[in-house]
């Protein structure tokens, strides 16, 4: 029913009752009568009132609302898995670091192992070359004392023996001495 029909068949009621009254009833039940009507008519058209108007703004704001609460909750959900999904990838990425950090130690370690194995083996070259570059210094120093001693010793016994064996007499007796021992063996 539309808001005119029911205006005017309120109005005809309204005027009916009035009517009816004032023949039939004494006028304090009327006042009080017209007092109670005139209220219910204005409930009455209040409740119209928030039906036709309020009502429907009233019930869009609650229906946005809802719907904005929906939206919310569903967000707030997606955050939810989102943060699970965030806590599970940080626990990933934290255990790869861990393990990363661990591979790193042990490389560093074997890096320096071996930096020092280097190390080590280069002293020992070192000194094993330091130790060969000194027998060839003592090697060459005794061999050009050798030398030295062998020029020295050749040209005194070559003068002893030209004093020595200048007389042929001497150069005899040497001979026979060289003969007698060559065969006495």
């Amino acid at each position: 029913m539309s808001i005119k029909k029911m205006l005017l068949i309120g109005l005809l009621a309204y005027t009916a009752c009035a009517v009816t009254l004032y023949f039939y009833a004494d006028k304090e039940f009327i006042t009080l009568f017209f007092r109670l009507l005139n209220f219910a008519v204005l409930v009455g058209l209040g409740i119209l009132f928030y039906r036709s108007m309020i009502g429907p703004l009233i019930a869009d704001a609650l229906q946005k609302k809802k719907l904005q609460d929906d939206a919310l909750t569903i967000r707030h959900n997606q955050l939810i898995s989102e943060e699970g999904r965030l806590v599970k990838e940080y626990e990933k990425q934290n255990e790869l670091s861990i393990y990363l950090l661990e591979k790193i130690k042990k490389w560093k370690k074997s890096y320096l192992d071996q930096q020092q194995y280097t190390e080590q083996m280069h002293e020992k070259i070192r000194q094993s070359a330091e130790k060969k570059s000194q027998q060839q210094i003592e090697w060459l120093e005794k061999s050009r004392l050798f030398t030295q001693v062998r020029i020295h010793t050749i040209n005194k016994m070559s003068i002893e023996l030209k004093e020595q064996f200048s007389q042929p007499e001497e150069q005899k007796k040497f001979l026979m001495d060289i003969l007698t021992f060559m065969k006495e063996q």
